[in-house]
């Protein structure tokens, strides 16, 4: 129970599960998933350090990173292949952010942090965040008024 849905250490944040993808099938996996621990140094408690352990240990951390910079995790498999990370950024979600900051929704109207995750999105290639953040740069909406800035954000 400590590692399954629900699960002690999983609500704790001391270990994050990983889902599988099948990457030909195009679908998450119900099995062989994985597990990260938060701490290494926890891990080396548990576990004892091993010297051999280093490429684990980089996966791990490597694993956190790609979470701290905003991106979805999955592990890949390929036939019988693993690909350790497929990192992708959810720009739809960025985008959505920014709308419930512009509108309030959930807390106080903040436009100026809706433009940072327009920006987000918009810098990924999302059209309507795009849309959004020209048309605060073309009427000024918290942001300095620039035709040429809307002009390019519009372009998307």
């Amino acid at each position: 129970m400590l590692f399954a849905k629900g699960g002690a250490l999983l609500e704790a944040y001391m270990f994050y599960e990983i889902k599988r993808y099948d990457v030909k099938g195009k679908a998450e996996l119900k099995t062989l998933g994985k597990y990260y621990i938060v701490d290494t140094g926890l891990r080396n408690y548990l576990l004892g350090y091993r010297d051999m352990d280093t490429g684990h240990i980089i996966e791990n951390i490597v694993y956190f990173e790609l979470l701290r910079r905003g991106f979805d995790v999955a592990i890949g498999k390929v036939g019988e292949k693993e690909i350790l990370f497929i990192a992708k950024r959810d720009t739809e979600s960025q985008y959505r952010v920014g709308n419930s900051y512009f509108l309030g929704r959930g807390g106080e109207k903040d436009p100026v942090v809706a433009v940072e995750w327009w920006r987000k999105a918009a810098e990924q290639g999302h059209a309507k965040a795009g849309h959004n953040l020209g048309t605060a740069y073309y009427h000024g909406d918290d942001v300095p008024m620039d035709k040429e800035e809307a002009a390019k954000w519009l372009k998307i």
